[in-house]
């Protein structure tokens, strides 16, 4: 008998029943919210847990096959992929469209690495200009942000902090980009 349980824990290694956050959408994506940040420092893998380029990683998620699941070893993040069945049931096709929207997104910021910064040109709310020739040089730091974006608002006194922190530092621009019209960005 107890070869037969421990058969059965084999077979359920990597199953499902072993992720509670797929039981639903919202599961998932609160999970995927909270642990996979594509963007963040990470060692991508793939099913069978070999490392592979980023690229690779995001591009497979694109291709609604797979959801990336966060393991940590060693004081290291690794995102693994896991490949769900979309047919199995309509979660998992919501799950796996969702995914691919956030990987597809993260895919095209990659793709400006290495490349010039874009033509930009933005007034801040006192009237200064700040444009490619005038932060040309410079570290530019960008946050942007809208009102009632509760994650947004709950970073800025970390960001107030890390702007006095390096306010002697005239090579560092900060640039907070409100999407908010200006009288609700003032009155903020």
């Amino acid at each position: 008998m107890s070869l037969v349980l421990y058969l059965s824990f084999l077979g359920c290694e990597n199953k499902p029943q072993n992720y509670p956050f797929l039981k639903d959408f919202m599961s998932y994506l609160t999970y995927f919210n909270q642990n996979t940040g594509l963007s963040a420092d990470f060692i991508p893998l793939d099913e069978q847990g070999n490392q592979m380029q980023r690229m690779y990683f995001l591009k497979a998620l694109t291709q609604r096959q797979y959801i990336p699941i966060r393991e940590e070893k060693n004081g290291k993040v690794y995102y693994k992929l896991y490949r769900l069945d979309k047919e199995k049931s309509t979660i998992n096709d919501r799950i796996l469209t969702t995914v691919a929207q956030f990987a597809e997104i993260e895919e095209n910021f990659m793709s400006y690495e290495g490349k010039p910064f874009p033509t930009f040109k933005v007034l801040d709310l006192e009237g200064n200009q700040y444009d490619n020739q005038n932060t040309q040089g410079k570290i530019l730091v960008l946050k942007t942000w809208f009102i009632r974006c509760h994650a947004c608002v709950e970073e800025m006194p970390a960001m107030n902090k890390m702007v006095k922190a390096f306010d002697h530092r005239k090579d560092i621009v900060f640039l907070s980009l409100a999407l908010d019209n200006e009288k609700n960005s003032r009155s903020f």
